[in-house]
């Protein structure tokens, strides 16, 4: 259903007619002169009556704009379907693709994490082992410090500073 601007603006323009005739249509059925038909003036009856010929004819083409927009829609699935199909298996095998890449890059992380794991272990008792070697050569010397000291003021003899 495409067409030229002068077209949409065609449709739009009945498009506010057919409210405004429905809006014009309730007043008109729920006023006083609804009420009683037999005091209603001929020529409200003919607006009412030309009132809802435009209503029915307004809807009329409502469902025809519709039943056609829909048709379209169905033969361009249909003329379409085969493209479709080979996008959707085109898709399928990409987002395939994708996943074992993802796969593979997932057990890469876990290679790399097992190894820093093993490496961070490494470096940990290496560190632990160099710290208990330096502590316990400071501990070593406090006690020739201590040995000194113990030396010095048992023969009393002044510590040069």
């Amino acid at each position: 259903m495409t067409g030229s601007p002068m077209d949409f603006h065609n449709r739009s323009l009945i498009s506010r007619i057919g409210i405004a005739l429905f809006a014009a249509a309730f007043l008109f059925g729920t006023g006083p002169a609804a009420a009683s038909p037999e005091e209603t003036p001929p020529e409200t009856k003919a607006l009412h009556e030309g009132l809802e010929r435009l209503a029915e004819a307004f809807q009329a083409h409502s469902d025809r704009a519709i039943r056609a927009a829909t048709q379209a829609a169905q033969r361009a699935i249909e003329d379409n379907r085969d493209t479709i199909s080979d996008l959707d298996s085109q898709w399928d095998s990409q987002l395939e693709t994708f996943r074992a890449l993802l796969k593979d890059q997932k057990a890469n992380l876990d290679i790399m994490s097992e190894d820093a794991a093993a490496k961070l272990d490494t470096w940990t008792q290496a560190a632990k082992e160099q710290w208990d070697e330096m502590h316990q050569s400071a501990l070593e010397a406090l006690d020739l410090f201590q040995e000194w000291l113990d030396q010095k003021s048992a023969s009393q003899e002044p510590i040069p500073v």
